[in-house]
């Protein structure tokens, strides 16, 4: 797609699609995937959620892509020397690499494995404070880290006998908070 008017449209497109009332099917968002200009570069790929933002990575909604992406390949070569073992993915100007698997596969399709980069750890986050008080504030934390690569993660650990406990307060609590 080109130029901004076909993006917005993109957009409005993808937020009837995925709504969970009237007549969309309740998806977490769309996914595009551009042809390669030529046969060495990496395809581009698009993740629309589910309000109209663009995603800056979606390791599962990639990894489908990578396997819509072998499949399809697949089909129009029809040769098993000729398979896809790896690709390259461009997602928000971010080189992606996949590879596939087929050691560990269940069927015959590939596993595709993501490099998606480093992700950024504890204090490198800016708002790795902020979580660490937030979640202080229940009993039975243990430990707490932080984690992004695109989107921001929270690891907790917890004892095991408090964990029902925080995660009903925590969902109540977490729906309406958003760390700036």
């Amino acid at each position: 797609y080109h130029g901004q008017t076909v993006h917005d449209s993109l957009k409005r497109k993808a937020q009837n699609l995925c709504s969970r009332s009237g007549s969309g099917i309740g998806a977490d968002g769309v996914i595009i995937v551009q042809d390669a200009i030529d046969h060495n570069a990496p395809r581009r790929v698009t993740i629309i959620n589910q309000d109209g933002t663009i995603a800056a990575h979606c390791g599962n909604g990639l990894r489908c892509a990578a396997n819509s992406i072998y499949l399809k390949q697949s089909a129009a070569k029809k040769l098993a020397e000729d398979r896809l073992e790896t690709l390259e993915l461009t997602i928000e100007n971010k080189n992606i690499l996949c590879q596939f698997l087929t050691s560990h596969s269940e069927s015959n399709q590939p596993f595709p494995c993501l490099s998606m980069g480093t992700p950024k750890l504890d204090t490198a986050n800016s708002w790795h404070e902020e979580i660490q008080a937030y979640f202080n504030r229940f009993d039975g934390i243990q430990e707490i880290h932080t984690c992004e690569l695109g989107n921001k993660h929270a690891v907790v650990f917890c004892e095991a006998d408090k964990l029902t406990e925080m995660m009903l307060e925590l969902g109540k609590s977490m729906q309406d908070f958003a760390p700036t």
